[in-house]
């Protein structure tokens, strides 16, 4: 295995880190709503309805997640920084 590929490893487990640190840092609610967006790929009215919540709620819980997690993940060098939207939301 060369050095560049465990760079790569390095990197990329780094990484997985500081999102795991990043998302354990929510308050559980707005954990649920981003792991089912990102994690399940499920749209907002989807996970309102999973959930038995009011979809503006929902919106609210993944903004704020969203936010908090980007404002943590920032700092961490080399972390592409998910897309603020994705189709389906706002």
């Amino acid at each position: 295995m060369s050095t560049d590929t465990l760079d790569d490893w390095s990197s990329a487990i780094d990484r997985r880190e500081a999102i795991a640190a990043a998302l354990a840092k929510l308050p559980a609610n707005q954990r649920e709503v981003l792991e089912m967006y990102y994690y399940a790929e499920l749209s907002l009215p989807e996970i309102a309805t999973a959930l038995n919540r009011n979809l503006n709620t929902v919106k609210y819980q993944f903004y704020r997640a969203h936010t908090q997690a980007a404002e943590t993940l920032s700092t961490v060098p080399g972390l592409v920084q998910p897309e603020r939207m994705r189709e389906g939301v706002g």
